[in-house]
């Protein structure tokens, strides 16, 4: 079970920055991986979600 937690929180966290920043699903969930391995999984979500934020916004403008 512990193994499907972090698949199922990142999912949320995904959907989350989809929400918030109108990209599509695959966007969000790329970038929220890139921000997952540049962050180390500090295990800091808050920080992974503003990370994959910028990433998302800065490859829309």
């Amino acid at each position: 079970m512990s193994t499907a937690t972090p698949s199922i929180r990142q999912e949320r966290l995904s959907e989350l920055v989809t929400q918030l920043t109108g990209a599509p699903l695959d966007h969000s969930r790329s970038a929220l991986a890139e921000a997952m391995d540049r962050n180390l999984h500090a295990g800091d979500s808050l920080w992974d979600v503003a990370d994959a934020l910028v990433s998302v916004r800065t490859l829309t403008l």
